[in-house]
């Protein structure tokens, strides 16, 4: 059974339904059955998680709000309740200035039974102890140290004190059992050689530890260790240590007090046995006698509830003893190719060997050792050809029967036509130029020297022309930097026929025909797949999702294609280009992707060693899981802004506060304070005497000041710095070192820096760019919006124009050139509101419809293209919209009925919209505001967000 690396948590159940908590960060928690491979529901982004022990329930650790320990049900995900808890506050000296910061949850454990929940808060914050059925605080227990254990009804909890040491992790120092109902010291053992202090009956003494675990028994009354390799309990009311089993001095790490955890100390529920390291492996020993039987290899984790089964993983797998449980077949190693023969009929996969499945039971047929490592493989359109590569090239027809195609050279990219009958490979050898040949049979059509790797090939579907990609050129060589990665050849003389722009292919890890010989799929890992259109010379969608494609498929007829991202396959219609939705199951990276020659089952290979078969037509678009949060009422927020995981807002009485986590720049006493704007690393504040301040990193002039350094550092100011000559004001705003100041008589005042490219273009503008400046060119200034490296405005006549850098066309002027002076926006007219993201613009015409232009990776310009655009191009389905408001990557839109839509992604992937969609949990908002983990409005007197 194959598991994600490093759970968070693991429990087995009864029926030895093993689940895991994973975190993925983005959408955050997926609670798994990795049994089935089965995603069983996605949970909010937490620090910390604990599994009861019966694998029902789960308590995450919210990071957002900081404090929250929320408990769900692990199957479907419904939350049962959550807790608050009050995090102290620490201080910490960095580069010279003090910082405070609240401590963070550090343990969730459950009692034995699973009634109790213990946590634990970092630097000497208090043990809390919860009741988890209930969800409510019972006690808060002032003993500090690193909870490790708690007794089977969580009456008592084992702490151990420890202090860091360079090679040996953290040195224990001294182990405390504590009463958590009455929240006293019951035993403390010092782990030293040193008497033990005067006067403290609790108090003994035994001798330093080398990687040492402990744990404690379920009736509370033994703690548990090993060291060197022995087994040895201490009875806690006398502290009396005896030794239950022996060992070796030479086992362990050589140290002192090395302190592991109870992780490699496992108690079964009734508490007669106990599972540990000893030897080469562990074992399984009764308390009774010391009595010792083989337990497993890998670390144990957790027993089942009645003590039947028992969990061990290592870093990739997870084992039962004690039950026969179904698991997914795969390979022991990760499955890196797969392909379909028999018209589908059999499917075979390569890992280290060869698997051939029955197409429609995907029962194991046989397996194949014979061939080496297959490094790609593939089958001709008819199945009735399987092509091998490896350290040689081998044939495999569907009775089995194998030949080789002896070559001098190790082939290092081929392609098989889709008859099966020609082959073009590349081969590269080090220090020397590659070559490329098309053979049919034995006999070469055409061959060629190049000297760039080859790191791809595909026939296209007719055969006649031969898709060839090359690495990337690194170093000094710009001029082969500058030739065309991605190029298409005839097949009978390898002639160009035509060159992929290499903006297309530059950052290009695969390519592929899309069902026809003029559509390419050209993908990029970790990025996104360009759907590029040979007619038309330009990319017409940008498939992009969650991390995506390592790897991608197209259907034989050209209806669909799937990319992998992580453990999930996304899903779009190739003819509309919409997105259709996402397959979940692995629970690792995909690695392979392959269609049935019908199209209408997809086949999936992963690291984590398994491969699923898919109906395509059940792919469900992720569910968003929204939360939605009231931060205050309404009418006590005179602003709001936030570029981070935290929200500033101005209250009535004119003070600046920080909602969700705290600001490592912490926010200054100011009075009077009307409007706050965060930037990169600065914020800005706007007094109602119309003066402007700004605080933080004064790099690139920021704050309206040179930029301060001591000792070549940048320094910060933790009090506003006037911005001289920005007075008057009624409205600031902040981007990534640049922010701007809109005066009551129309003048636009900016400072700071918003694109580096300005300066190399044009250098004398790096020192007048820093200081506040009023803005000319436009004319009276009705309203602005700082995005994070430009900044646009909207005339008094409603004519929209923007400056700053333009690589992704965010200035909207029909080019991706910078500029210092505005930039009139093509053919954009009766603006009534304005908003600019990270890298590009949106803006709400008199009309209701909404224009954008600019980054489109995250579908943030609302066109279902993913593809960047110069020139403004209009949001579809929405014609009735009053307000616009953006984040980084996401744009949202007010409608005339109140009700808002999105479109784009935030860095919440719940926030995340691929075409735009209505957002109900906002509908009845009278403003709207885009964060960045945050979409808030005035709804009914209160200022309610979704994240």
């Amino acid at each position: 059974m194959r598991f994600l690396k490093r759970p968070m948590s693991l429990a087995v159940t009864n029926s030895g339904a093993v689940i895991s908590v994973e975190d993925t960060r983005d959408p955050g928690i997926v609670l798994r059955e990795l049994n089935r491979a089965a995603v069983l529901a996605t949970l909010p982004d937490a620090g910390e998680a604990a599994l009861s022990p019966d694998g029902t329930m789960v308590a995450l650790a919210l990071r957002k709000p900081a404090g929250e320990v929320a408990f769900y049900r692990v199957e479907g995900g419904a939350h049962l309740g959550s807790i608050t808890l009050t995090l102290p506050k620490k201080q910490h000296v960095t580069r010279g200035r003090l910082w405070e910061t609240p401590s963070s949850i550090r343990d969730l454990i459950y009692s034995h039974d699973g009634k109790r929940l213990a946590v634990v808060l970092s630097d000497g914050g208090p043990l809390y102890v919860v009741d988890a059925e209930s969800r409510k605080l019972l006690r808060a227990v002032n003993q500090k140290g690193r909870l490790v254990a708690l007794d089977g009804k969580g009456a008592r909890g084992l702490l151990v004190d420890s202090k860091y040491q360079m090679f040996l992790h953290d040195e224990a120092t001294a182990i405390s059992v504590v009463d958590l109902n009455q929240g006293t010291l019951v035993r403390r053992i010092e782990l030293k050689k040193d008497p033990p202090p005067a006067g403290d009956p609790n108090a003994a003494t035994i001798a330093p530890l080398s990687r040492a675990s402990f744990t404690l028994t379920t009736d509370g009354k033994t703690i548990l260790a090993t060291e060197h390799g022995e087994l040895f309990t201490i009875d806690v009311a006398s502290g009396k240590r005896d030794k239950l089993v022996e060992g070796s001095r030479s086992e362990g790490l050589f140290g002192l007090g090395s302190f592991m955890s109870s992780s490699d100390l496992l108690v079964s529920p009734d508490g007669n046995r106990v599972v540990w390291s000893h030897g080469s492996g562990n074992v399984m020993t009764r308390l009774a006698d010391g009595s010792e039987s083989p337990a497993t290899e890998n670390s144990p984790k957790a027993f089942s509830p009645d003590g039947s089964i028992l969990l061990a993983a290592s870093e990739h797998m997870a084992e039962l003893h004690g039950a026969s449980v179904d698991v997914p077949d795969g390979h022991e190693t990760p499955v890196h190719g797969l392909a379909f023969l028999s018209q589908g009929k059999v499917l075979v996969s390569s890992g280290e060997d060869l698997r051939f499945w029955d197409g429609r039971s995907c029962q194991l047929l046989r397996t194949s050792t014979s061939q080496g490592k297959p490094t790609r493989i593939m089958a001709s359109a008819d199945g009735t050809k399987l092509l091998i590569q490896g350290r040689e090239l081998r044939f495999v027809d569907v009775e089995g029967h194998v030949s080789t195609l002896d070559r001098k050279d190790k082939p290092n990219a081929v392609a098989m036509s889709r008859d099966g009958k020609r082959l073009a490979v590349g081969t590269h050898r080090y220090g020397e130029d590659s070559g490329l040949g098309v053979l049919e049979g034995k006999s070469t059509i055409a061959s060629m020297k190049t000297d760039r790797r080859i790191e791809h090939l595909e026939f296209s579907p007719s055969g006649e022309t031969l898709m060839v990609l090359v690495d990337r050129a690194w170093g000094e060589d710009k001029q082969k930097a500058a030739e065309p990665r991605l190029t298409l050849r005839r097949v009978d003389n390898l002639e160009v026929q035509s060159a992929i722009p290499t903006e297309v292919t530059d950052d290009a890890s695969y390519a592929m025909f899309a069902g026809g010989e003029d559509q390419l799929l050209v993908g990029a890992v970790h990025r996104s797949m360009s759907l590029f259109d040979r007619k038309q010379g330009r990319v017409v969608r940008r498939f992009a999702f969650e991390g995506c494609c390592k790897t991608a498929a197209v259907s034989p007829d050209g209806a669909l294609v799937a990319g992998s991202s992580e453990s999930k396959i996304a899903v779009w219609e190739l003819a509309t280009r919409k997105f259709k939705g996402v397959l979940s199951g692995h629970v690792d990276d995909v690695t392979a992707l392959s269609f049935t020659p019908d199209g209408k089952m997809l086949a999936s290979g992963s690291e984590d060693t398994t491969i699923l078969f898919w109906d395509v037509d059940k792919a469900a678009l992720p569910s968003r899981n929204l939360k939605v949060v009231t931060i205050a009422d309404a009418s006590s927020v005179r602003s709001m802004t936030g570029r981070s995981m935290r929200t500033w807002y101005v209250t009535q009485t004119g003070k600046v506060t920080v909602h969700g986590v705290e600001s490592s720049f912490k926010s200054p006493d100011i009075k009077g304070a009307k409007q706050v704007a965060e930037g990169g690393l600065f914020h800005c504040v706007l007094l109602d005497t119309g003066k402007v301040g700004c605080w933080g990193w004064t790099r690139a002039g920021a704050l309206g000041i040179p930029e301060e350094r001591q000792l070549n550092k940048t320094l910060s100011r933790d009090k506003p710095a006037e911005v001289p000559g920005a007075s008057d004001a009624v409205w600031i705003g902040a981007g990534g070192y640049h922010a701007c100041a809109l005066t009551r008589g129309g003048g636009l005042w900016c400072w700071g820096t918003m694109s580096e490219a300005l300066w190399s273009k044009q250098p004398e503008l790096k020192a007048v760019e820093v200081r506040p400046h009023l803005v000319t060119g436009i004319g009276k200034v009705a309203m602005a919006s700082v995005g994070a490296t430009h900044t646009c405005a909207v005339d008094t006549q409603g004519k929209a124009w923007c400056w700053g850098g333009g690589a992704s066309g965010q200035l909207g002027d029909g080019t991706r050139n910078p500029s210092a002076t505005p930039m009139a926006v093509a053919g954009v007219t009766d603006v009534v509101s304005l908003a600019a993201g990270a890298e590009h613009t949106c803006a709400v015409l008199k009309n209701g419809a909404v224009l954008c232009w600019g980054n489109n990776s995250s579908d943030q310009l609302g066109n279902s293209t993913g593809v960047d655009s110069a020139v403004p191009v209009r949001v579809t389905g929405i014609d009735d919209a009053v307000e616009v408001a953006s984040g980084e990557r996401l744009t949202c839109a007010r409608r005339r009925d109140d009700s808002v839509a999105c479109w784009g992604r935030s860095y919440s992937s719940a926030l995340s919209f691929p075409d735009p969609a209505p957002v109900p949990e906002l509908a009845g908002a009278k403003s709207l505001q885009v964060m960045q983990y945050l979409v808030c409005g005035d709804i009914n007197g209160a200022v309610r967000c979704v994240q």
